[in-house]
Parts: C-alpha cells; structure tokens; sequence
C-alpha cells in the first residue's frame, strides 16, 4: 500500500477513535466535536454541509442564521484543530497506518494510508505532551458517542455559557459531630442521583467526583479531569435539628461563579432543600426538563428525615468496602424500612450490601440469592426505572441461576435505564459477557465504563479482567502498570495476585495476597491456600484448610482451590460438586480459570461442569 491510497472507511473511524482518545484530545471538547463531525460528514459523502456557516450552527451551537462574517469561531477553532492534529501526528500518532488533516483553505479532511511501520513526517507548532492511550470501545460506537452526546445535552443561551456536562462534588462536612460526615457524603451522592435523572444533562459519576475529596484542586483542574463543564460544591452544617447548606454552582473553563446560595433550614426540609438546588441548576444550565422528567427529579423515595438518614448511614458504609460493612449495612437499611415499607433505594441497599459478600464466600449462596432477589424485586415493584437494582436481578440470573439469555436481557435493559452507569456496564462485560466467553463485546462494555468515568480506579479492573481469560502474562503486565500509577488502591493488588497465580507465578501471589489475609475471608484463604500448595508450602496450605474448615461457613469454592493447590484431585473434584450442587455464584470460574484445569481434563467433572450452560 502506498501512502496515498485512501483508507477504507472502517479504518478512518478506527484511526478517529485513536486520535480522539489521546491526552491531545481526551479533554478537549470543541477539537473532539469539529473532528468528529467532519470526518462523519465526510465518510457520509455530504462534504457539502462542511461550510463555515453550518459548522458554526452544528458543531459550535450557534443560533440559526449564523453570520461567519461577524462571528470567526469556526476559523479560529480550525486554526487550532489543524495545530493540534500536527501534534498528535508528530507524537503519539506517528507510526498511525492512517493520517486525517484539515488542508488549509478547506474544512473538508483528507484521509491517506500510511505504510505499515513508517513514521509520519509532519510539522508540529508545539511539542507532544504524552503518549497515546489507546482506545478499546468499538470505533463506530465510541465516534457516535462522542458526537451525538454534545447534540443530547445541548444547552440554550450563549456559547460563553454553555455547562452541558457537570459534576456534584463532596460537600464538605464542616458539623461539630466528627460522625456526621456520612450526612454530607450522603445528600452529594442524593442530589448526584436527582440531577442523573435529567435527560438532557450528563452527570459525571459519584465514584469519580469523590475522587476529589479532600484533596486541593481549582475547578479548572477538575473540569480537565472529570471532563465536565461545570462542577457543584458546597457544604453542610448539621447541629440537632439545624442544617446549613451551602452550594455553588462552577463554571470549569474560567472558575466563574454561575450560582450560589446559603440554606438555613431545620432537618425535615433536607428534601426541600435538595429539589431547590436541583432546580436551580436545571435553570441555571437551561435545561429543558419535560413533566417525566419533572416526575423523576423530584421523586421522594421517603418522606422520613429519620428513614432517610438511616439509609446514609448505610450507603456510607458500603462505601468504605469493609470485611463488617455489609451485615452493619444491612442492619441500618432494614431499620429505615421499619420506619418507611416504601423506602425503594432502602431495599436496593440491601440488595447491594449481599452482592459485596458474593467475591469473599463468607455465606452459603442460597442465603446470598435470596437477599438480592427479595431485595432488588421489591426495590423494582416500588420503582421499576432503578437500574442498579434490575442489574442485580441479572447477576442473579446469571452467576447463581445460570439462565444466561435472561442475565444478558435484563443487563441490556439496566443499560437502558441508565446508559450513564459505569457500574453496569463493568457488571454486564465481567458476570455475563466474560462466562459466555464473548470477550470482545466485553472489552467495549470495560472500555465504555471507563469512558464513562475514567477518574476512578475500580472500572480499570475490568479489562485486565477478562483479559485473564485469554492471556494471564498480559493481565499480569496490564495490573502492574495500574498499580505503577495508582499504588494505593487495594483492589489492583488482589487482582495482581489472583493473575500470578493463573499464570503460574506462586511465590509473587503469595507476596501479594499474605499482607490481605488479616481479613481472613474464605475468598483469601482459598487463594492464598493454593499459592501455598503449589510453590511446595504444604504447611502453610494445610493451615488454611484448617482455617476455612473452622469458619462458620464452609466454602466449598475455597477448598477447591486449596485442594487442587495440594494435587488432591479428588477431594478438589468433591468440593467443586458441591460448589455447583449450591449453586455458587463463582462455580463459573471454573470453566475458564487456569487453575481448574486439572478439574476440566476430568471427563466426568465436565459433564458436571455443562450444568452452568457455558461453552469450555
């Protein structure tokens, strides 16, 4: 191929995703929309509609009737995109098999093939800043995201005002009760989840917004980072029945203070409070918000001050992914459900709270089943547009009753409910995509929830994930570079360790999963009961036997693994059957696992093992 074959245009849109996921482009949202829009314009055969006066209206919201003469937005920007693409071309993109330019004179790109391995020579007006970062949503899905998104939370008014992205937050917690803070994590999660509900605003995450707290930075900063426009904060005061407010709404691009207002009011009008906050934004942004959305915003789930905080308390919990955290949870949620039988988001705490015992083994499944069962149907006949909870009923479904089209239906339609969940689709690409071994549709699931949010840590765990399945060494490599970047988060360590040991590296795994065992869950203790056996500790595997015999529960998943780590096949073979007749919500790891392959070249075992319904 010579470099002035023109690409096909599969290849432009890959090249596209490529150049719009890097640091050149990631964070910058005017360049992302010009390219997009005609390259998209272009591929279509409309190069027509690339005309200054059309580009003003479509890509940079200006009004209809658009003057270019009095009005040089679209010049300026194109100045800027061609300079920016010279960068990107000079650095990161300059092995790219396909190079895409804005010619001088022209808006129209031109799209040329490059020779495999060749560089390309281009001139750059700045140095390149970073490396690339690869994309790994499907290029078409990822270029009509990121045009047709701006076009969905487009914002009246002047450009100069445009917000169509924000973020909530942690309101700072400034009571005289050190124990309160739950309160004020509490009502920023709460109004994160009100304004989500408006169609036309697009919210960034809670779990990336709190990766802010407590740390300094100006709004700038985070608007780069969080990729928002605009960013709400402020702070709660809670003394008895007295509550102080404050909040603030934040432009990012100047640090310009679109809104601000002081609430001083006592404890049962929190509700009020957040529905006049959310309100305001709305009209501040002006965004458009129909009746149903009107329905939704305002949705009082409980009309109880005293149910309500009961139900912070809870999540507040949760969030701090302690071994107890669940069964306190769970305690407090049913405590508000005492006060409120209608409390929906009570019964999806509950819910919630089962599904972080599901990993450590702690329970026998079919107590752990009909907590989330009972928990998420009664959430969903309250309030059937929860997705958290309908995605529950799909990891139901499909790790415990191993009906695998129902758990791939009722993911997609959590999806539908809330496309803007990272958490869902994290959930769809690891508990159903992966068991049915469909893992490039679950590379895209793990790539759009880090689209989504790619602030917080936890959805970085999934494309490793999978990736385990296919290539151990890679998963290997892919951890350690997360944890190089982000050294103290603790899942990527347990993630590490469970990739050594699927790789056959038994003495790192046990470097990494001995300073966790504190814990002492049967999820560790089985891991680390492998690693033990395997790298020839055969006291220390047989100590963890002992100790998963003496738990309240015994996990038959755990003493599989600290059986095959031993090579006592049988007794391996015992408890994996056990594991299946309890339907186990982990029993899937056996079709794909490294390490139950001993299990797998049983003949026997595997007949067993079809019962999941999945392909080995």
């Amino acid at each position: 191929m010579t470099q002035n074959d023109e690409p096909s245009s599969d290849r432009v849109r890959a090249q596209l995703a490529s150049v719009l996921a890097s640091d050149l482009f990631s964070s910058a949202l005017r360049p992302r929309r010009f390219l997009s829009y005609v390259v998209e314009q272009t591929l279509a055969g409309k190069q027509e509609s690339i005309k200054e006066s059309v580009l003003g209206c479509q890509v940079f919201d200006r009004p209809p009737g658009y003057d270019p003469r009095a009005d040089g937005i679209v010049r300026v920007e194109a100045t800027k995109l061609r300079a920016r693409l010279g960068d990107y071309y000079a650095g990161p993109g300059k092995l790219d098999p396909v190079r895409i330019e804005i010619p001088k004179g022209t808006y129209v790109p031109r799209f040329t093939s490059q020779p495999e391995g060749a560089p390309v020579e281009v001139p750059s007006t700045r140095r390149s800043r970073h490396l690339v970062i690869w994309a790994t949503v499907l290029a078409g899905l990822l270029i009509a995201a990121l045009w047709l998104t701006p076009r969905l939370l487009k914002l009246g008014g002047d450009a100069k005002q445009d917000i169509p992205t924000i973020a909530v937050l942690p309101f700072l917690d400034l009571s005289p009760d050190a124990k309160s803070e739950y309160f004020s994590d509490g009502l920023t999660e709460q109004l994160t989840d009100i304004l989500a509900q408006v169609d036309n605003l697009h919210v960034a995450s809670r779990t990336s917004a709190f990766a802010f707290k407590g740390k300094p930075a100006d709004a700038k900063e985070i608007g780069a980072k969080l990729r928002v426009g605009a960013i709400l904060e402020g702070s709660v005061r809670r003394s008895g029945d007295q509550l102080r407010i404050t909040a603030q709404l934040i432009r990012t691009s100047d640090g310009y203070h679109v809104w601000s207002k002081t609430f001083d009011r006592v404890l049962k009008d929190v509700f009020a409070v957040q529905e006049e906050i959310s309100a305001q934004i709305a009209h501040s942004l002006k965004v458009t918000i129909d009746d149903d959305a009107k329905r939704r915003l305002f949705n009082r789930y409980t009309q109880s001050v005293d149910a309500f905080d009961l139900y912070l308390q809870g999540r507040h919990l949760l969030n701090t992914i302690q071994p107890d955290a669940p069964d306190r949870a769970t305690e407090l949620f049913e405590k508000a459900l005492a006060i409120d039988p209608r409390f929906a988001m009570a019964y999806v705490g509950i819910a919630t709270a089962a599904v972080q015992t599901i990993f450590t083994d702690i329970r026998p499944p079919a107590l752990v089943v009909k907590q989330m069962k009972n928990a998420a149907e009664r959430a969903l006949a309250l309030d059937p547009s929860l997705a958290e909870a309908q995605a529950i009923l799909a990891d139901v479904a499909g790790r415990f009753e191993w009906n695998w089209p129902l758990a791939d239906r009722l993911y997609k339609h959590a999806i539908e409910l809330n496309p803007n969940s990272p958490d869902v689709h994290m959930g769809y690409a690891l508990n159903v995509l992966l068991p049915l071994r469909r893992q490039r549709e679950a590379y895209g699931e793990c790539a759009k929830a880090v689209q989504l949010d790619g602030v917080t840590t936890q959805w970085k765990l999934c494309r490793p994930w999978v990736l385990l399945s296919e290539n151990p060494e890679a998963a290997v490599a892919e951890y350690k570079q997360l944890i190089a970047t982000e050294p103290d988060y603790p899942g990527y360590s347990g993630a590490l360790a469970i990739a050594y040991l699927a790789s056959g590296k038994f003495r790192e795994a046990i470097d990494m999963l001995e300073p966790f065992h504190a814990d002492r869950t049967p999820g560790g203790s089985g891991f680390l009961g492998y690693a033990y056996g395997r790298s020839g500790r055969t006291a220390d595997a047989l100590r963890m036997e002992r100790v998963l015999k003496s738990a309240p529960f015994v996990s038959p998943g755990a003493l599989t693994l600290v059986y095959l780590g031993l090579n006592r096949i049988p007794e391996a073979r015992a408890a994996a059957e056990t594991q299946i007749q309890q339907h186990s919500g982990n029993a899937y790891l056996m079709v794909f696992s490294p390490m139950f392959e001993p299990l797998r070249r049983d003949h026997e075992f595997a007949k067993e093992l079809k019962t999941l319904g999945l392909a080995f």
